[in-house]
């Protein structure tokens, strides 16, 4: 199977989800077990120190949560 019919049946097998505004995604020290896929928003990246949240990257539509972790199979 060539790898660009592999990766239209992959596509082809994602199951659209919405989110309200202000939903945290993923928390920094959580496991992220899955690939997300934001097509149309707005997310923040940011950390959390002494309970106080600071959001330092801003993306708009069409950008990739959790990738890294789970690409390489390893704890992010």
């Amino acid at each position: 199977m060539p790898y660009r019919d592999f990766m239209m049946s992959i596509l082809r097998k994602l199951e659209p989800r919405h989110y309200k505004k202000m939903t945290i995604l993923v928390n920094e020290l959580d496991e992220n077990m899955e690939v997300v896929f934001i097509e149309k928003g707005q997310i923040m990246v940011g950390y959390e120190i002494n309970k106080q949240k600071r959001y330092c990257l801003r993306y708009e539509d069409k950008c990739i949560i959790g990738a890294f972790g789970c690409t390489f199979n390893q704890r992010a």
